[in-house]
Order: C-alpha cells, then structure tokens, then sequence
C-alpha cells in the first residue's frame, strides 16, 4: 500500500496546496520492491493532477476523478 498525503500548507516536495488537504491512496497488497518507485510516482501524479483543478477553482468531483483516472492508468 502507498500512500500520499498532503495536508499542511506545503506537501510533498515543498509545493504550496493553499487550503485544502490531497490524499491519495496508491491501493492495497504488497508494495515493496521494484513496483513501490511507481506506485509512488503514480500517487504523487494523481496529486498533482488533482491540486491543479483545485487550484484553478475546479471542484473537489472533478479533481477526484482526474486523480483516480491517473492512479487506474
């Protein structure tokens, strides 16, 4: 399992997400090895991809959906 979370002013990375908290949960089972370098990245592409849409005043659905389309890709 991966997880990413965001929740203070600057998450992972130091990126500024304003007011709002992200988690992204990269799923369940085993995620060590040579598979847990993607899921991360993948976690933290669905972060981003969802922070934009907020960021430019999209709604929560909208970023919700952008960031599970990434972590199902």
């Amino acid at each position: 399992m991966t997880v990413t979370t965001v929740t203070a002013t600057l998450g992972p990375g130091g990126i500024d997400i304003g007011g709002y908290a992200l988690i992204v949960h990269g799923g369940a089972g085993d995620s060590s090895g040579a598979r847990l370098d993607g899921q991360v990245a993948g976690c933290h592409r669905a972060a981003e991809a969802a922070k934009k849409i907020l960021d430019a005043g999209g709604a929560a659905l909208d970023a919700v959906q952008a960031a599970v389309e990434i972590l199902e890709d």
